[in-house]
């Protein structure tokens, strides 16, 4: 008898067991599918987030004309994307790289600084102008707030590729975010912010359409004339640089009245 009882306890403390884990895991599996269902509901919850109303080329600063506010699922949210409640804090500060309409607006697409302070540097009458440079125009990024630069254009004129001057004496207020008032990233810049009467910041985009601008940096207190004429394949090959004749080519200093 007592055999036959053990067995018996045996059985069904083993039936009572297997009840129970059958219990637990249909629980644990439940639950697994319902978390699944929950987190695969939440990623196609649509979030709303800012997004370029327009092309921004890089230096443009952030206002209710060109953001607008666009609905996507949270899956596709970015970490660092922008959200309807952070627009004040964005609102004045400049784009730091080129974004296509439609495109979300993140942190690290905006400068630390409002435009609205820097604005306060430039004098009557001048403007800044916003140049997008590489490693070579901008002198590998050694270029920084308050240097003075001559600026080369190189275009072609006909059958040849002339380099001459453009502009001599501009003065360099930023490099990207830096305006060296404490407030720059720190990131490598693209893009350089020189100070300029309106002709000169015409002849600088006019010069960036049609060929190519190189920075030459001028050391502290040079302020002479920059004496350089145009350059071609013929003076590189043992010619001699032909200074143009007074009123041909006008040298300009930026940055004076």
């Amino acid at each position: 008898m007592k055999p036959a009882r053990t067995t018996i306890l045996l059985l069904a403390g083993a039936l009572a067991s297997g009840t129970a884990a059958a219990f637990l895991a249909e629980r644990y599996v439940s639950g697994e599918v319902e978390a699944y269902r929950a987190r695969l509901d939440a990623a196609r919850t649509p979030v709303p987030v800012l997004v370029a109303n327009e092309d921004l080329p890089a230096g443009t600063p952030l206002d209710a004309r060109n953001v607008a506010v666009r609905r996507v699922p949270a899956t596709f949210v970015h970490h660092d994307a922008l959200r309807p409640e952070d627009f004040a804090e964005a609102e004045g500060r400049r784009v730091l790289f080129p974004l296509r309409r439609g495109e979300t607006v993140l942190r690290a697409h905006l400068s630390r600084a409002r435009a609205s302070g820097f604005s306060a540097r430039v004098g009557k009458g001048r403007r800044a102008l916003t140049v997008p440079v590489d490693e070579v125009s901008s002198l590998s990024g050694l270029l920084a707030p308050g240097d003075r630069i001559d600026l080369l254009m190189t275009l072609r004129d006909g059958e040849r590729t002339v380099t001459m001057p453009l502009l001599r004496d501009v003065q360099v207020i930023a490099t990207g975010t830096d305006a060296g008032d404490g407030h720059g990233d720190g990131r490598e810049y693209r893009t350089i912010t020189v100070l300029v009467a309106p002709d000169e910041a015409a002849r600088i985009v006019h010069a960036r359409e049609v060929g190519k601008l190189t920075a030459m940096l001028r050391a502290p207190g040079d302020d002479g004339p920059l004496r350089l004429g145009a350059v071609t394949r013929e003076t590189l090959l043992g010619g001699r640089a032909r200074v143009r004749a007074p009123g041909s080519v006008e040298i300009i200093r930026g940055g004076i009245d």
